[in-house]
């Protein structure tokens, strides 16, 4: 190293050059210490300790951001839809340095669910059948297997919030649809609106409405919107306003109550039969049980063409009493008397069903003019005070019901054997009390069913679907004690009876509210009442008092015709010649009757037309001819053809047995009583049912305002 010395200048300052070479010598140093390295093992491992940890934290976060993808990643995870995450897809995209997830989730309309149900029963069935073939498991697997159920099911109960944030999924394990294969359809979560937290589901309003009132509807809200907000029992479902997807839903469940009396949970057969009665089916009790063949009921008007009719139930022949329909077309009224009077008795009481309207009077008055019993009693006060369990004995202890309706008498034993499944057992009313509670609702239905739907819609849920559980307990009480008679054949024939003779006197009503029957004299007041007594308040009326003014009427119409024996032995003479289609049922119906009057030694006079037959006949079509707009508007157009004459008299019988039953000066006798029991039989039964399907929730509106098929996502 060289000397500061030799390097200063003779003219400079000796001590700038002293300084100037102290500072080289320390430069000097500091780089020759640099150049060296620190192998202290302490200091080593901690660095590079430090250093390991900082480059996974970075490769961490690197991984992590490409995994996750951003929010498409989130939305379509387990913990955002559950058991549903497992068919999310991802594909990798190199432009954009990220993952794109798709998430399939589940999309129902009517056809898909429908699909699903029936899918689903199908293998209950087989299930079934293949448990009746196996062994027996023992005692302690059987008990093995019912405290797993019941541990399932506490677990499922002990659930008081949804534990995902799709709403949907809530939605589908309410209504019992969440362990169904449902139909997906793919949804690529990236690109959703940034206030959607989980992928959406989708489903028809239709549907939704459905599967909704099926676990419990309070009432749907469709004042303000037509789509409606659904209050249920413990759960709302509400349809929204979103600025970018238009309309969507949301559903939202509350805290359950374990103590219910019914199962919130329902089964797939009881969704498939509310979707059939959401667009008002009614299954028929005769013919096919598919949609085709079902009574199609709408609010707007809609005529049913008579043949389809024919083709629900094929005219029965037995006794003297019978006749063939000849109506071309029903209107409203007659299409919901001909419904209720054919309709299946439904497996479950229905969950909801489009409130069908009628014009002018109560169809189901027109029924219950057909029996002894429901055309005599008085539609009581319909108050909530007189739905106790424990009877009115006053009611029951009738004359009128202990003779006429000696049915009612069911044994505890038979109601608790169909009552079971139902109820809890400590909260199961009477039998007494169901009856008692049933024959009120149905002269609530025959005093006003709109009035009706009200008061049933004011009630709790538990106390409504109590009342309307009960109503389908009685119901199928009813056709086991039809069954019980052992003659299928009569009753039919007493159901083509009703049903006919329901449909002729809701149109003598129609007419005569419309001024095609002249109501003269006295008949214009209730006999049993003077003017003065009309203008007071009076008590309830019976079905009788209510068509006093058509029953009259009637009285006026048929006293000009002949409807003797003498009369219908003529008539019945007439040979047919013309062989106009439709006209088999008449000819069978003639043979029936020909063999019913002319047996044995009157066989031959069965063939021969006298001369006072002649005369008989001649005046029977004159009498025809001179209210002849009048008889083809109440029996039908072609009830003038001396071909049909047999057919017309037949009619004109029946109402007249009809008119005389309700007549204030006597009772004409019927033949036997056991058809009297099974009419009136028939008419609870036909009350029960329109009991069941009018206080089931309406629809109508939804239906009716074009969003019922629309498809909205579900958050």
């Amino acid at each position: 190293m060289d000397t500061a010395g030799s390097k200063c200048p003779e003219n400079q300052n000796s001590t700038e050059c002293l300084l100037r070479a102290l500072l080289n010598v320390l430069a000097e140093q500091k780089q020759a210490s640099d150049r060296s390295i620190d192998w202290d093992p302490i200091t080593f491992g901690l660095t590079l300790l430090i250093g390991l940890v900082a480059s996974l934290i970075a490769l961490a976060t690197v991984f992590q951001a490409v995994l996750a993808g951003g929010k498409g990643g989130r939305r379509a995870n387990s913990r955002a839809i559950g058991k549903w995450s497992k068919h999310t897809t991802r594909k990798w995209i190199l432009a954009e340095m990220s993952w794109s997830y798709t998430a399939y989730t589940p999309a129902l309309n009517m056809w898909t669910l429908k699909k699903t149900l029936d899918s689903a029963r199908l293998e209950i069935e087989e299930r079934r059948r293949t448990k009746k073939r196996e062994p027996d498991l023992g005692m302690p697997r059987k008990l093995l297997l019912w405290g797993k159920d019941k541990l399932s099911v506490f677990r499922r109960d002990s659930v008081s919030v949804a534990p995902y944030p799709a709403t949907w999924l809530g939605l589908l394990e309410y209504t019992g649809l969440v362990g169904y294969n449902l139909p997906l359809a793919p949804i690529t979560a990236d690109y959703l609106p940034d206030d959607f937290i989980t992928v959406p589901a989708s489903a028809e309003v239709g549907v939704i409405v459905v599967i909704t009132a099926v676990a419990g509807v309070l009432w749907l809200d469709d004042n303000l919107c037509v789509y409606p907000t659904i209050v249920g029992y413990n759960f709302q479902f509400d349809f929204r306003q979103h600025p970018v997807l238009g309309i969507i839903g949301a559903f939202s469940e509350y805290r359950r109550f374990e103590n219910g009396s019914f199962d919130r949970t329902p089964s797939s057969e009881k969704i498939a039969q509310a979707m059939k009665h959401s667009r008002g089916m009614i299954e028929p009790l005769f013919g096919y049980s598919n949609e085709d063949s079902a009574f199609i009921i709408r609010k707007t008007p809609r005529n049913l063409n008579m043949h389809l009719l024919r083709a629900y139930i094929l005219p029965k022949y037995k006794g003297r009493d019978c006749f063939v329909q000849d109506y071309d077309f029903l209107d409203q009224n007659q299409v919901l008397i001909a419904s209720f009077i054919l309709a299946k008795s439904p497996r479950f009481a229905p969950s909801l069903f489009p409130s069908p309207e009628w014009k002018g009077h109560n169809p189901f008055t027109a029924i219950a003019l057909n029996g002894k019993f429901w055309s005599k009693v008085r539609p009581r006060d319909f108050e909530e005070s007189n739905w106790k369990y424990e009877p009115n004995m006053e009611l029951l202890s009738r004359e009128s019901v202990q003779e006429h309706f000696k049915w009612l008498e069911i044994s505890p034993d038979a109601a608790d054997e169909t009552v079971d499944g139902i109820y809890k057992q400590h909260q199961r009313p009477s039998p007494s009390g169901v009856k008692h509670q049933t024959i009120l609702l149905c002269l609530g239905l025959l005093k006003d069913p709109r009035e009706l739907q009200v008061k049933i819609s004011q009630l709790p849920f538990e106390r409504r679907e109590t009342l309307r559980q009960a109503v389908h307990v009685h119901l199928r009480l009813t056709d086991e004690w039809l069954a019980s008679t052992q003659d299928e054949e009569l009753v039919s024939l007493r159901t083509q009876h009703l049903l006919f003779t329901s449909i002729i006197l809701s149109k003598a009503e129609s007419m005569t509210q419309g001024g095609l029957f002249e109501v003269t004299g006295a008949t214009k007041l209730n006999p049993k009442q003077t003017e003065q007594q009309q203008q007071q308040p009076q008590p309830p009326l019976t079905v009788q008092d209510v068509h006093f003014k058509m029953l009259g009427a009637l009285r006026g119409l048929m006293k000009d015709f002949d409807i003797s024996q003498r009369s219908f032995e003529a008539v019945l003479k007439i040979a047919q010649r013309d062989w106009e289609e439709g006209f088999e049922n008449l000819r069978r119906l003639q043979d029936h009757l020909r063999h019913e009057v002319f047996t044995g030694s009157r066989a031959q006079a069965g063939q021969q037309v006298t001369l006072e037959d002649k005369t008989i006949q001649d005046d029977f079509e004159k009498k025809l001819q001179e209210s002849q707009s009048q008889m083809r508007s109440l029996i039908g157009p072609r009830c003038d053809l001396r071909s049909r004459f047999f057919n017309t008299h037949q009619v004109l019988n029946r109402l007249a047995t009809v008119v005389g039953c309700h007549s204030d000066s006597e009772d004409r006798d019927r033949q036997t009583e056991k058809p009297d029991m099974i009419d009136d039989v028939l008419i609870f039964r036909s009350l029960l049912i329109g009991v069941l399907f009018l206080t089931a929730v309406d629809n109508s509106k939804v239906l009716e305002s074009g969003v019922w098929d629309r498809v909205v996502p579900i958050i």
